[in-house]
């Protein structure tokens, strides 16, 4: 890992205004011929399911994928419809453009600033979300949940961690598509909403208070994963492309099932750290060997490997 990284670590002033917050904004995250990548490669891995047009055919894709168990679907092949987007399930296994993200030198050291070096990916998937006026795209949820309601990240965590739940985990939204106007499938969030006991109140008192994230291309929104948020209707032209990677704990279990090898992923030890190397007894009590960013923040950031 590249120590110009380091330039991107988390501020005083950028702390106390995500502690405040729960969210911030990353501008140019990405560079242009980056983010160009990212959104072929979005169109790359989706581009077979675009070409169903029969809406049965449609359901009967997604039934089947439901009832295989994750490890038998390629990840290439591991896109599903939810309302008006496609949904790649794990994009860091799906191309390598998207395999890059999982390190960018520009959210990574805000993220390990948050949490500290014992963490890995927890939860991925990428949107490709189409303009609800189009004829053309699909229409139909799927057999899993929607994210078009106000909601917490984490699922059971919520409801049986206690009324208020210490930060676990943190989301990283990469955009690859200009999501800088009304109506073009924009996150919203609740700003503090993260420091609220559960149960989060109704749907209307959270839309009175949220906020929607308007950024260009090549932006990031990074967040706490107990913020109250939500997907909103694409009305524009413009299909919305979004790359969205949860970094947690790493006793925190994975809502994947792969793990990388060497043969695709190579041998970048924190790379394969946070795609979720290691063993079960390590994520508990790791040795040197299982959190090689731990040893790469001592020699570089030693606040970063203090915990």
């Amino acid at each position: 890992m590249d120590t110009a990284c380091l330039a991107h670590r988390l501020t005083d002033t950028e702390r106390e205004a995500f502690e405040e917050d729960g969210f911030m904004i990353v501008r140019d995250a990405m560079p242009t011929d980056q983010v160009a990548r990212v959104a072929n490669a979005l169109d790359d891995v989706v581009c077979w399911r675009q070409r169903i047009k029969n809406e049965r055919i449609q359901i009967a894709v997604d039934r089947a994928q439901a009832r295989l168990p994750l490890r038998r679907v390629p990840p290439r092949l591991l896109v599903f419809r939810d309302e008006r987007a496609l949904v790649i399930g794990e994009p860091l296994f799906a191309h390598p453009a998207l395999t890059d993200l999982v390190d960018l030198p520009t959210t990574l050291p805000k993220v390990w600033s948050l949490l500290g070096w014992n963490i890995h990916v927890y939860d991925q998937a990428a949107r490709v979300t189409f303009s609800s006026a189009a004829s053309n795209t699909p229409a139909r949820a799927s057999a899993g949940a929607t994210a078009f309601g106000f909601h917490r990240d984490g699922g059971r965590i919520n409801a049986e961690a206690g009324s208020t739940i210490p930060r676990l985990a943190v989301k990283v939204g990469l955009f690859a598509s200009d999501v800088d106007g009304p109506g073009r499938g924009n996150l919203y969030v609740v700003p503090g909403s993260h420091r609220w006991p559960e149960p989060l109140p109704e749907d209307d008192a959270l839309a009175r208070a949220a906020v929607p994230i308007r950024v260009p291309a090549g932006s990031a929104v990074i967040f706490d994963a107990r913020i109250a948020h939500k997907a909103s209707t694409n009305t524009s032209n413009v299909v919305r492309k979004a790359v969205f990677l949860g970094y947690a704990l790493r006793w925190v279990y994975s809502m994947g099932e792969r793990r990388p090898s060497r043969r695709r992923f190579g041998d970048d030890p924190i790379r394969s750290q946070l795609l979720g190397a290691g063993t079960a007894y390590g994520r508990f009590f790791p040795a040197s060997s299982e959190v090689p960013l731990r040893a790469w923040l001592a020699q570089h950031d030693r606040a970063g490997s203090s915990a």
